[in-house]
């Protein structure tokens, strides 16, 4: 599972009259995999980038909003305006979710690790670096 706060896409794709609603990381490897099983041509209608934790509680709502509109699973009939406007109405909404506790002490946790293993690597290869690259750690006293 990601952190709450890497980034995700929140996507309807349209396949004739149906529309599927999910969220994924890479949109272009999702968009293959449904090609694969799909003869129909497919259009990206809606991509939306979002923290995680806050592209989860979107996916989730718009599922509820089109629950009545459901053709199977995270595909529903629904044209482009309704789509539009769930999303529209949605996204402001979105932006007023915490984020949990939990996964911004990850993120945060997870952050310092990797400027840790930046430093110690900047140390170790310090011979290889300019002198303006010494001069910037220094200042930033790593």
């Amino acid at each position: 599972m990601p952190h709450a706060y890497d980034l995700t896409i929140v996507y309807a794709i349209r396949c004739g009259e149906a529309v599927k609603v999910g969220i994924t990381t890479k949109l272009s490897d999702r968009l293959a995999s449904i090609r694969i099983l799909n003869p129909m041509p497919l259009t990206v209608e809606r991509q939306i980038w979002l923290p995680w934790a806050r592209a989860v509680w979107l996916e989730r709502q718009a599922h509820q909003k089109l629950r009545a509109h459901a053709i199977h699973g995270e595909w529903f009939s629904a044209d482009a305006a309704m789509i539009r406007e769930i999303f529209n109405a949605l996204l402001p909404l979105s932006m007023q979710q915490a984020m949990p506790a939990r996964h911004k002490a990850d993120a945060e946790a997870s952050e310092r690790a990797r400027l840790n293993t930046y430093a110690k690597h900047f140390r170790a290869n310090m011979r290889r670096h300019t002198v303006s690259d010494r001069r910037i750690m220094a200042a930033l006293e790593f």
